[in-house]
């Protein structure tokens, strides 16, 4: 008997806009697509880890579109960044029930940025909410992460789109879904504005003059979508998953 194709689903970062992601997956599992590998930077490793757990990312999305911001965001104003992060650090192990890697149903691997080293970091062992924690910490908003010798930041400072690590990590078929800064235009009314809209372009720039290796990359159009809030989360998952109905019938044609 034929061996099927392993496929690999790459998410990538961009704050609220990854909600996206949520829509992609949720077209991969209408079709009975399997997904055997996930990695992901940021939000894309969240809702990666999320969808590994188990959780329900259509109660999932609920829950952040109308969350107050004040319930997962502890202002704390120190040297690091503006927010302490520790809320939602609980928070995201309340979802995960404290679940490890090892608790996964589908391995994940998260990618963060060592501030040290300057170098990405690719986490798959331990605690899935602390490393998370590190992954969406974007940098001058969340404080750094200590982990070892290393200070953690966001993953997308390194790699906006993680389709490597799951070839790495063995799957045959990449499928990658990108939801990073092309240029959009949204009003900048905040601090917190200026630094993603900031990063979206570094991120831009640097993804400009680096290939994405995978084999169908979907690409939702969320550029109108101020990143910064999750307000328009449900919105954003429409979008992926029209995105994502446009490229199925080239999955369906790799994976059979």
């Amino acid at each position: 008997m034929k061996q099927r194709k392993k496929i690999g689903l790459a998410l990538g970062s961009g704050s609220s806009r990854g909600m996206a992601h949520i829509g992609v997956i949720n077209v991969l599992k209408k079709y009975n697509i399997p997904i055997d590998y996930i990695a992901g930077s940021s939000i894309g490793a969240v809702v990666g880890a999320m969808h590994s757990a188990g959780v329900d990312l259509d109660y999932f999305t609920k829950l952040v579109a109308n969350m107050p911001t004040q319930s997962v965001l502890d202002f704390s104003f120190s040297k690091n960044g503006l927010v302490a992060g520790n809320k939602i650090k609980e928070f995201l192990n309340l979802l995960l029930k404290n679940c490890n890697f090892e608790d996964l149903n589908i391995p994940c691997s998260v990618v963060c940025t060592d501030l040290i080293k300057c170098q990405r970091v690719i986490l798959n062992q331990g605690n899935v909410a602390d490393a998370l924690r590190g992954s969406i910490s974007i940098p001058g908003v969340f404080s750094p992460v200590k982990r070892d010798e290393m200070l953690l930041v966001d993953g997308g400072v390194t790699d906006r789109v993680p389709a490597n690590i799951v070839r790495d990590m063995g799957a045959d078929i990449i499928i990658a879904s990108d939801v990073g800064f092309n240029g959009g235009n949204f009003k900048v009314n905040s601090f917190f504005d200026v630094i993603i809209r900031s990063l979206g372009i570094m991120e831009k720039e640097i993804v400009s003059s680096r290939i994405i290796y995978a084999d169908v990359l979907i690409k939702p159009e969320v550029e109108d979508i101020n990143p910064a809030t999750f307000e328009w989360s449900e919105i954003c998952v429409d979008r992926g998953r029209e995105a994502a109905e446009k490229a199925v019938k080239e999955i369906i044609k790799l994976v059979v």
